[in-house]
């Protein structure tokens, strides 16, 4: 597990420092200079192409992922590479063909704004290919246990392209259309850095000579990576489902407020997005080394280090929920929002909680089985998103998710258990949720402290968070509650304490 967090903490450090940024782009430019109307247009251009840069790949992304080792101990590295990056081009031309013919199509899922979808749909083909490489090249570094560059780019890059691309409409220097010009040519940007950085510095080769693989490895990778292709187009549908049929129900409107939302909640996943891309690189490796017992290792490490990552940020968002909706820009058309915000964020923190299941299933032998499980929970969002959606509105479409969540890792948790036997959860798991459960009890029996201005607000969530963050803190680590933290918060205490010797 060392390499997985010294690339982790790393990658997390920047992360985070990218989610800042986000932050402040998503909560304050993004809805002061943008209508919601156009939020909701750049997230559903956004999402529909994540959707077809995954049909584009062909699932070689997981071939890549699961294979690496094998290919480089054997010296093929380069026609796997070569497989991953060339063929995926011949896929990606059919699809922008049938985008282009399909149009009238697909721009009226969204009656409601037909006109302004039908000015931008171009752009789904150049965001779709951009996503589509910075994908790949992000896997081949994770597979070389390189995570921090593709996360300065990934994360950091494209947030700061994007408040530059804000205050200059700000400023009045381009409108709506320039700063979606500006978005699409970041990304490209992106792609790119993230080639140079594997060509030179990762030494990434690539052969278009396939002869010297046996008929067995053609095999191996055309069957897994069909079933990555159906699993990863299902978990982009099931991920993309609630924005758009908001959309398609409710209009670019209210898809954009949501969006805010979600995003709110989203945030307290980011620590499982750095440890998931590098752990199933090391997954992989251990169940072809027929490691069973490092990777029901790796499993309880990541549930209780995600675990208490996630709680400790949902704590501050739910003591300061208020005063963080009152301090955003058109804070009363936004506070329909709030409750998403929290119902999110209780969607990722079980799925933090419950560690990296699905890396660990998705690598197995059994990978078939998450294929299943995809459809069922594709089908079970669908479901609850037509039944809550007219009921709910918006928070509708956040319980859909909650629901389909966690019924989706309860059921994995189960699977894993009885196939393997693996478990991740201990006494310290349930002793954070205890601890969880009590901050939240006691900020709710204490009265809420009215504000009157924006700095108020920002003086109360500042003292909020440092109390409750801090208590959370101080708890945990006297609980023992992870080794891994505790040896972190031990390391940075020493060097404080050398500092102030100093």
């Amino acid at each position: 597990m060392g390499i997985v967090i010294r690339q982790s903490f790393k990658s997390t450090l920047f992360l985070y420092i990218g989610v800042l940024i986000g932050l402040v782009n998503r909560l304050f430019l993004l809805p002061y200079y943008l209508t919601f109307e156009q939020l909701g247009l750049i997230d559903i251009i956004i999402g529909i192409s994540i959707i077809i840069s995954e049909i584009s790949l062909l699932g070689l992304k997981g071939s890549l992922q699961k294979f690496f080792s094998i290919f480089e101990k054997n010296k093929q590295l380069k026609t796997l590479t070569g497989i991953t990056l060339y063929l995926p081009i011949i896929s990606f031309l059919i699809i922008s063909l049938t985008i282009i013919l399909c149009k009238g199509t697909i721009v009226s899922w969204f009656p409601k704004n037909e006109t302004l979808f039908s000015k931008h749909y171009y752009y789904l083909i150049p965001f779709s290919f951009f996503f589509m490489y910075k994908g790949i090249l992000t896997v081949f570094a994770a597979n070389k246990m390189r995570l921090t560059v593709p996360t300065i780019l990934n994360e950091v890059f494209s947030k700061i392209s994007i408040l530059l691309s804000l205050l200059l409409i700000g400023y009045h220097f381009i409108e709506f259309d320039v700063y979606i010009l500006l978005i699409c040519i970041s990304y490209f940007l992106i792609a790119f850095g993230l080639y140079f950085y594997n060509r030179v510095f990762l030494n990434m080769k690539a052969s278009t000579n396939f002869s010297n693989i046996d008929l067995k490895s053609v095999k191996q990778i055309r069957t897994y990576s069909l079933f990555v292709l159906l699993m990863g187009l299902s978990n982009m549908v099931s991920q993309y489902t609630d924005s758009f049929m908001l959309g398609s129900i409710e209009g670019f409107n209210v898809t954009g407020i949501y969006s805010i939302a979600f995003y709110i909640g989203l945030s307290i996943e980011m620590p499982k997005r750095a440890i998931s891309s590098i752990s199933g690189a090391i997954i992989a490796k251990h169940w072809n080394n027929n490691e069973e017992k490092e990777i029901n290792k790796l499993y309880k490490q990541s549930s209780i280090n995600q675990g208490i990552i996630g709680a400790f940020l949902f704590l501050l968002v739910f003591v300061c929920l208020d005063e963080l909706f009152y301090i955003l820009p058109k804070s009363e058309e936004l506070s329909i929002g709030k409750n998403v915000a929290l119902i999110i964020g209780a969607s990722r923190l079980i799925d933090m909680i419950t560690g990296i299941n699905n890396e660990i299933l998705r690598t197995s032998s059994y990978y078939r089985i998450d294929f299943i499980l995809i459809l069922f929970f594709i089908g079970l969002s669908i479901t609850t998103n037509l039944i809550l959606i007219p009921i709910l509105g918006i928070e509708g479409a956040a319980t859909a998710t909650l629901i389909s969540v966690a019924l989706y890792n309860i059921i994995r948790f189960i699977i894993l258990k009885r196939l393997f036997n693996f478990n991740p959860f201990t006494i310290e798991t349930l002793k954070l949720i205890l601890l969880l459960s009590s901050l939240i009890g006691v900020s709710l029996l204490l009265p809420n402290i009215n504000t009157n201005n924006v700095f108020q607000s920002i003086i109360i969530i500042i003292i909020k968070s440092l109390i409750y963050g801090g208590l959370f803190i101080l708890i945990s680590y006297k609980l023992k509650l992870s080794i891994e933290i505790n040896t972190l918060i031990n390391k940075i205490a020493n060097i404080i304490r050398k500092k102030l010797r100093v």
